[in-house]
């Protein structure tokens, strides 16, 4: 399976390559985390990306919320929920 891609901080390379958005929902599903993010321009639909649980961990881990990723389970998520993502989906 490919995965799309998704940082808490800017990225520092191929910055036009990213869209922004704020985080609507984090699912797990099948295994992988899906990330449900609006984005911040324009009127576009929601985006859901698919990342593997570490990238999820690692993303969680680094926006500035209070998160155990020790013990995450879904109640646990929900400060994350409204937090600035910078993301690429597969194959952009």
């Amino acid at each position: 399976m490919e995965y799309d891609r998704i940082h808490a901080q800017p990225p520092s390379h191929d910055t036009d390559r990213w869209s922004v958005g704020t985080i609507v929902a984090i699912e797990t599903q099948d295994g992988h985390c899906i990330v449900t993010v609006k984005p911040v321009q324009g009127t576009g639909e929601n985006q859901k990306l698919t990342v593997t649980m570490a990238v999820r961990d690692l993303f969680l881990g680094r926006l500035d919320v209070d998160i155990d990723i020790n013990t995450i389970n879904k109640s646990e998520l929900d400060p994350a929920i409204g937090e600035r993502v910078w993301y690429r989906v597969r194959g952009e």
